[in-house]
């Protein structure tokens, strides 16, 4: 079972909901083999750890008790790089002791985000000739 939901299409320069299914981040077999995490209400804050695919750009997603650890957002500017990776999952409680879950535990692609493309239009050049136009992509459109 997924430990997160997202949505399936992400824009740059919006903020989106993502969902944590903490019964099942008890199932991860880091956590459930912690005797302390594998409570949870021993957990403060839930952070989803995010790094860009080229640069240094790092995103964090945090669920917090106050909600019931059920929504978090992810913030990003029209700049944002293209490709986050689930870098970590780090559960800390109310002390600052934590419990760090690399990538390599979790399944990575409920995770991995690649923004969608804004310009979902695409551009039309006539051609001096009138009979042809390119598109985007390079390819002729003729009629």
């Amino acid at each position: 079972m997924s430990i997160i939901s997202k949505p399936s299409s992400i824009l740059k320069g919006t903020d989106v909901s993502f969902t944590l299914f903490k019964t099942n981040l008890v199932n991860n077999s880091v956590v459930s083999s912690d005797d302390y995490f594998n409570d949870f209400s021993n957990w403060k804050r839930v952070n989803l750890n995010y790094v860009s695919t080229e640069g240094n750009q790092i995103k964090i997603v945090t669920f917090n008790d106050e909600d019931g650890f059920f929504d978090g957002t992810f913030s990003s500017s029209d700049k944002v790089r293209n490709s986050f990776i689930i870098e970590s999952i780090t559960i800390i409680d109310y002390d600052g002791q934590f419990l760090k879950i690399d990538r390599e535990f979790l399944n990575s692609e409920d995770f991995d985000i690649t923004f969608a493309n804004s310009d979902s239009e695409e551009f039309v050049f006539l051609l001096e000739d009138g009979y042809k136009l390119l598109l985007d992509s390079d390819d002729f459109l003729e009629y």
